[in-house]
Parts: C-alpha cells; sequence; structure tokens
C-alpha cells in the first residue's frame, strides 16, 4: 500500500523562503528565486528563470519505485509556448523517452504522472485534468528512470517561469536522491512511448470537472457496480392457505444509491467551507448532475445524480494542517439504463421504439423525459469537441428497436 510522501500546497505566506511538506515537515523545500501568492484562486509557488525549490539531503521519493505524482501546473506565456514535454532520462548513453503532452499549460492544469514497477519492467501513465494524454511501456532493458523534467517548447529561457500548487507524491519506499524544481538540460535524441494500457488509473468527476480541481480526493466508492436492490414485491397472503402469493412478473429495481469515501486537505475551517461551497455550487444545480468515473481505459462508468443529504465532516488537525475525511452520498433515480458515446461537435440521432416513457441524459446537462412511440426520432447537438455519454433510462428492457450514429458502450449499466 502507498503512503503520501510529499504534500506540498505552497500555501505560504508572500516572502516565505520555505514550501512547507506537511506530509514530512523535516524534508520541506529551500525556495531560491520563487514567490509565494494567490493565482486564479490557486495558493502556489511562481519560480523564475533559473530558480528552484529544493529538498537537501537524501530523496524525497524514489523514480526506481511505483508512484504517483499529482499537482496544479501554470507555465508564464512569456515567449508564447505551444506544447509541453515529460522527459525521462535513464542510465547509459542517449537513453531518453520523451512524452508529448498537447498543451501549453499557460493556464492551470491537474498533471497527475503515475508510474508503475513490476521487476524489470516498468511503464508510465499522464494525465491533465483527468484525461490520459500519454501511456506507454519503458524500453525493455532500459530500467527505471534516474531523472524527470517538465519542459514546454518556448526557447526565451532555459528554465523556470512557472507556477506550482498542491503538489501530491504517493509511493512506498525512499532511494535515490531527486532533484525538485526546474531542471537545466541539453536536447538529446528521444524515443516516443509506446502506447499501452495502465491498470493503476481512476479518475472521478462532477460535469466534466475533476473532484481534484476541488481539491477533493477519492479513496473509495461503494455502490456504483453493485447489485441493485429490488423494489417490493406485491403480495397477498392468505389465512387458509400456505405460504403467500407474490406477483414475480417483472422485477423493479430502487434507485442506487453511491457512497464516495473522500478526503480534503485544508489550512483552517474557512478554506475547508470555502472549497466546499464551490463544490456543491456544482452538486447543487438544477437537476441531476454526471457523476463520471474512469476506470483504467476502460469505458467510463456514468451516473445522472443528486444529493439526497448533507455531509458531516471528520476533522484532524496536524501540524497546521486539517484534513477533513466524509462520504459523499449520492443517488441515481434511474438507475437501470443504457449507455452510448458520441464524439462532439456534432449531432446525434436516436430512433427509438418503446411503449414506455424512457428519460435521456445527453451528458451535457441537458435531458429529455417521457421518450416513447414507435421509431421516435430524437436528435441532439453538441458544440464542445471531446466524448459525451448518452444515458438512455427506463424500462430499457422493454425497447423494441434501437438505432443510432451513436456508439453502443454500456447496453446495461
Amino acid at each position: 500500500m502507498s503512503v503520501t510522501l510529499v504534500h506540498i500546497p505552497f500555501d505560504e505566506q508572500p516572502g516565505a523562503s520555505v514550501a512547507i511538506n506537511t506530509a514530512n515537515t523535516n524534508r520541506s523545500a529551500q525556495v531560491v528565486g520563487g514567490s509565494f501568492g494567490t493565482d486564479g484562486g490557486h495558493a502556489n509557488l511562481h519560480i523564475e528563470a533559473g530558480g528552484y525549490a529544493r529538498v537537501s539531503g537524501s530523496a524525497l521519493f524514489s523514480l526506481e519505485n511505483s508512484f504517483t505524482f499529482t499537482g496544479w501546473v501554470k507555465a508564464d506565456a512569456t515567449g508564447s509556448p505551444t506544447n509541453t514535454y515529460l522527459m525521462l532520462r535513464f542510465a547509459g548513453t542517449d537513453r531518453i523517452v520523451t512524452a508529448v503532452l498537447g498543451s501549453a499549460m499557460t493556464s492551470w492544469t491537474l498533471l497527475k504522472i503515475e508510474q508503475l514497477i513490476n521487476g524489470a519492467d516498468g511503464s508510465i501513465s499522464i494525465s491533465l485534468n483527468g484525461s490520459v494524454v500519454q501511456s506507454g511501456d519503458y524500453p525493455a532493458g532500459w530500467g527505471t528512470p534516474v531523472g524527470m523534467a517538465l519542459y514546454n517548447d518556448d526557447v526565451t529561457t532555459a528554465t523556470g517561469n512557472v507556477r506550482w500548487s498542491e503538489v501530491l507524491v504517493e509511493s512506498e519506499v525512499l532511494v535515490r536522491p531527486q532533484l525538485i524544481g526546474p531542471v537545466s538540460f541539453e536536447m538529446l535524441t528521444t524515443q516516443q512511448p509506446t502506447p499501452a494500457v495502465l491498470g493503476n488509473s481512476v479518475a472521478y468527476s462532477l460535469n466534466g470537472l475533476p473532484f481534484e480541481q476541488f481539491e477533493i480526493y477519492v479513496d473509495e466508492s461503494l455502490g456504483v457496480m453493485d447489485a441493485l436492490e429490488p423494489k417490493p414485491r406485491p403480495t397477498a397472503d392468505w389465512a387458509n392457505e400456505h405460504g403467500e402469493a407474490v406477483d414475480l412478473s417483472t422485477t423493479l429495481f430502487m434507485p442506487r444509491e453511491i457512497t464516495l469515501k473522500c478526503w480534503i486537505d485544508t489550512v483552517n475551517p474557512a478554506q475547508l467551507m470555502s472549497r466546499w461551497r464551490t463544490f456543491t455550487a456544482e452538486l447543487y444545480k438544477s437537476q441531476t448532475q454526471r457523476l463520471q468515473i474512469n476506470v483504467f481505459d476502460e469505458p467510463a462508468l456514468v451516473y445522472d445524480v443528486y444529493s439526497p443529504k448533507g455531509t458531516v465532516f471528520n476533522k484532524a488537525w496536524r501540524k497546521g494542517r486539517m484534513v477533513s475525511t466524509f462520504d459523499l452520498l449520492l443517488r441515481e433515480p434511474d438507475p437501470v439504463k443504457r449507455v452510448l458515446s458520441f464524439v462532439g461537435p456534432g449531432t446525434v440521432t436516436l430512433t427509438i421504439s418503446s411503449d414506455n416513457a424512457l428519460q435521456l441524459h445527453w451528458g451535457d446537462g441537458l435531458h429529455d423525459s417521457d421518450v416513447y412511440g414507435s421509431s421516435k426520432e430524437v436528435s441532439h447537438t453538441y458544440t464542445g469537441t471531446g466524448t459525451y455519454y448518452i444515458i438512455i433510462a427506463g424500462l430499457i428492457e422493454e425497447i423494441t428497436s434501437l438505432t443510432s450514429n451513436a456508439t453502443m458502450v454500456w447496453p446495461l449499466l
């Protein structure tokens, strides 16, 4: 089981020279050429050209082991960068792997790097704002990385000019010293990673917004794949007969109950309530809200939910931080559904034959109710880019025909 080795919120007061590592204050980072402040609601450390945040002594974490690195990052727009790269250096000559991330990161971006080591084999997965942008196996025989650097194609400066916020590293053991911060380097021959599936990534989002954007992290989910509870069946109890008479003609189900076991790390009650209000402003909007769970590289699990109860925070104070755990209770009123996917922008069309009213949840916050009839045609236009998941809910087992230009993802979820 992994442990948290690094948690640096970068929320120190302006003028501070040390970035506190709340996971181990003895391993905090000395700041040179950087300044603390707030940008876009993110407490952050701005590192100037040539600056760095460094921990002296032994390493914070080892690149020889499996680890997960998450952090909010924003590059200065100096020089108009257009792309960002993650470079991994391995022992030996010209052993460099470079991952193209496809983003200039000139606005706040949630970066997640996951390395999985299994014996002599290794692989990496890189996500931006909850979406995997690169994944692959390390070249055979190269071992594990000895260095890692994030850089962009802004050639006006060698290092620095970046903001970091809420850096978290989870790993298992400490082995090799590492440098945390901008790194000067020479461009060497690079090798693009071969696409591969990594089985160690689970991402939660609400209406397309990663939970991490609200500084909320999910440890466990209950109810998302559990069998639904059947509704009570009509029965008759005759006094002069054994047992009971039960209507077993159709099995109907209760709403799906989902519990997400979450935690949030703050410095005081005011920050906790501020972050919680930002989250609930999204959760308590009109209609149901879209909960999406991306598990590895499998099709997304999607649920249109609402919150039926309040939330109780279990708070613990430690070294000036307040860590709160809580259960987020959600209910899916339409629990039996088919799920289709459609890549926007464009217009999706469904032709459905059903005698029972169906509910359509388009995945962009819009819904159609009471859709029924023979060869009933329904269309919906998406203006945004990306994959949209369409939910058809109701007595889907009694749909007699369904055709669409969308792709069937889950015939029953």
